[in-house]
């Protein structure tokens, strides 16, 4: 069984090695309950564009996320070049009182798209970072280093595709504290999907229109174990 939320499948034709291929689409993002391996999860996601399991493999255990309880809204990769267009995640493992994972549309309409569409902006981590509200750092110079590294980079706040405007904004996006309370009221306000994690259960989300996190908890200590590789 598959499932999604505001979701289409569009397709977009390229050309590899004389080989037409043509790549699926996802608006906002899309489940499957029932994928038995991870060979299985990485041969769909080869359906909506490219990995590179080498680089982009990272296995998410409760032992992680127990200790930032209370994780920052984010998308995956917004510190690096390569920022990938989807992130998906397979369940190996999941007790029923493991961990939830969050998600929210970041969409937004031609208005928004169009007004803030020029506009580039840096992310700054620290703060979220001092507060072990993002991800376990193996030290402070490390969590440090990051921060640094992702305050360099710039991009664009609004963004467009197939399904129409969405923006990058996340809580760590430095604009003018109006423009930032506008997206904060205008996002956060949402409904928020939350994903119960089965084994066996494949997330694939359009990482430029949407944020996640992990639901805060602090009494869920049940196991799971998730397999995550972007999809450029």
């Amino acid at each position: 069984m598959e499932y999604g939320c505001y979701t289409e499948h569009h397709f977009i034709i390229k050309i590899v090695n004389g080989i037409v291929v043509m790549n699926k689409k996802i608006e906002v993002f899309k489940i499957w309950e029932n994928v038995t391996s991870f060979e299985e999860a990485l041969e769909i996601a080869k359906e909506y564009g490219e990995t590179d399991i080498e680089l982009d493999l990272k296995v998410v255990t409760t032992d992680e996320t127990t200790s930032v309880p209370d994780q920052e809204w984010h998308q995956d990769g917004s510190h690096v070049r390569y920022f990938p267009k989807y992130s998906a995640l397979w369940c190996e493992d999941a007790e029923e009182d493991c961990p939830v994972t969050q998600i929210i549309s970041t969409r937004v309409s031609d208005e928004v798209g169009e007004k803030y569409k020029d506009l580039d902006v840096h992310l700054d981590f620290k703060k979220t970072i001092d507060e072990n509200k993002f991800f376990k750092f193996n030290n402070k110079a490390h969590g440090r280093l990051y921060a640094m590294k992702a305050r360099k980079l710039s991009s664009k706040l609004i963004g467009k595709d197939d399904f129409g405007y969405y923006t990058r904004w996340c809580p760590f996006t430095i604009l003018p504290e109006e423009d930032h309370k506008f997206f904060t009221d205008l996002i956060l306000s949402r409904e928020v999907t939350d994903i119960v994690w089965k084994p066996n259960m494949y997330l694939i989300m359009q990482n430029y229109a949407t944020l996640h996190r992990r639901k805060p908890f602090h009494n869920l200590n049940g196991h799971r174990r998730l397999k995550r590789v972007y999809i450029r």
